[in-house]
């Protein structure tokens, strides 16, 4: 039995290029080949099919029965994948396609959600799959373009790119919550109150890390109410559920507005900005290129979250 994976696409090619033409020379200056070159291309196709495919004299060649056949699915097919190709080359020359973005929730929910509808109208040929996820995952793996993380969890065998300003956290409460439980000014008296938890995709509680003249203090929170999403725990504060540790930007609109408030400013840090990151600039399309390059440029206009 022939086996069929042996077949060289060159032969192929020479083949369907001689049947077209039905000269050898005028085949051979297509592809900037000898005569003989592509003759011995075509025998070897031959020989794998055990089958003439070409009529051949002295003065003409033509194809066979099975070669006209062959001719003509070789040379629909070639056209095809030159078109597949030649569509592909957009993708690097011409911001188009699909650009999937996997990010932490408060960078997607803060810094991301209010630039990607700017950067589709900026990009209309472009559409944009954001993912909001606190798990470190593989982005590669996973099959997404670039990935946002915080500077400590980035791997090293990426290129990164920072995104933005720093980030603050707040200890928030409402002002009715503190009226019932009191006013904490010390990690003792923080302690005491309804600490609302958040617990990571792996099961670990988060943990507030606090800083107070140079000391820094990792709470571990104590408390009636475990959430994944900080969109709940910002409605459980807003409910008087207990106090939550969250980026500013989550309560800017309600603090504002004097329904939630933030107790111990002095003990709440200023992270580093978070980074965007992908695997390599080499074969980078450009629809990923000009995401990157335009959060990059807006979120450096957004005010700190």
């Amino acid at each position: 039995m022939t086996n069929l994976h042996n077949v060289s696409l060159d032969d192929l090619k020479a083949f369907a290029t001689v049947a077209r033409h039905r000269n050898f020379r005028r085949a051979a200056m297509e592809l900037s080949v000898s005569p003989s070159a592509i003759s011995q291309m075509v025998r070897r196709l031959e020989d794998q099919l055990g089958i003439a495919l070409l009529n051949r004299s002295t003065r003409s060649v033509s194809p066979t029965a099975a070669g006209e056949r062959l001719s003509e699915q070789v040379l629909t097919t070639f056209d095809v994948v030159l078109a597949a190709l030649n569509e592909v080359t957009t993708f690097k020359d011409k911001p188009t396609g699909l650009v999937r973005i996997n990010a932490p929730r408060p960078v997607a929910h803060l810094i991301l959600a209010p630039l990607i509808t700017q950067f589709m109208r900026a990009e209309p040929g472009v559409s944009v799959e954001l993912t909001a996820d606190d798990a470190l995952i593989d982005i590669v793996e996973q099959r997404f373009d670039a990935g946002v993380r915080f500077g400590e969890s980035l791997r090293k065998d990426v290129i990164a790119a920072r995104l933005g300003g720093p980030q603050r956290m707040l200890i928030l409460a409402a002002p009715s919550y503190l009226e019932a439980h009191g006013h904490p000014t010390s990690i003792e008296e923080l302690m005491r109150h309804n600490l609302i938890r958040h617990r990571f995709p792996g099961g670990k509680v988060f943990d507030w890390e606090l800083e107070h003249q140079g000391r820094t203090i990792s709470v571990t929170p104590t408390g009636t109410l475990t959430v994944n999403d900080p969109h709940v725990a910002i409605r459980a504060v807003l409910d008087g559920a207990g106090l939550s540790f969250e980026f500013e930007g989550y309560a800017s609109e309600a603090m504002v507005q004097g329904r939630i408030v933030s107790v111990m400013q002095d003990w709440c840090p200023w992270f580093p900005a978070p980074y965007i990151y992908f695997p390599s600039k080499d074969n980078m399309s450009a629809a990923v290129r000009a995401f990157v390059d335009f959060v990059r440029a807006a979120a450096v206009r957004l005010p700190a979250q």
